[in-house]
């Protein structure tokens, strides 16, 4: 069909297009919280909720959101180690990395790497002395080490 007000095969096969990709989105869209996809919409909706109530000038009010999963926050003093650095702080910073590496499901961010969903190992304010290395093992992702301390290394 030509110009005169017909529906060409092109416009057709546009909107084809277009109502399988809507369709593939809405299949993609999940309500599990943990999904990533699913985040990223929340929190694109909560940002346009926000945006328009602060411009018609209405005090935006954010929704109290729960996490999925509880808090892992993993005091290194709550497994012995000592902030005033004048004993050796390094096996109980071990066993908190230990447990903290412990991934809560069996999520991954990469082939290998398990998705620890953000546990956090927090030093406190304090000075620890460390007497040998500690590593992180290589298979822990997504996990945050808070260092507002100072550490001594001895020299042994």
């Amino acid at each position: 069909m030509g110009y005169g007000g017909g529906v060409s095969p092109v416009q057709v096969l546009l909107v084809w297009f277009a109502a399988c990709f809507c369709m593939a989105l809405a299949g993609a869209y999940t309500m599990d919280p943990s999904d990533p996809l699913r985040r990223h919409e929340d929190a694109r909706l909560r940002a346009e909720r926000i945006l328009s109530a602060v411009s018609a000038g209405v005090a935006p009010s954010l929704p109290v959101t729960t996490s999925a999963s509880p808090s892992r926050v993993y005091y290194v003093t709550e497994y012995g180690a000592d902030p005033t650095g004048t004993t050796d702080s390094t096996d109980a910073i071990a066993r908190a990395i230990s447990d903290a590496s412990r991934p809560p499901s069996d999520r991954f961010l990469f082939v290998g790497i398990a998705n620890l969903d953000g546990a956090e190992i927090h030093l406190g304010g304090g000075t620890y002395l460390v007497n040998r290395p500690i590593a992180i093992p290589p298979s822990a992702g997504n996990l945050k080490v808070q260092l507002p301390s100072s550490f001594c290394v001895s020299k042994k």
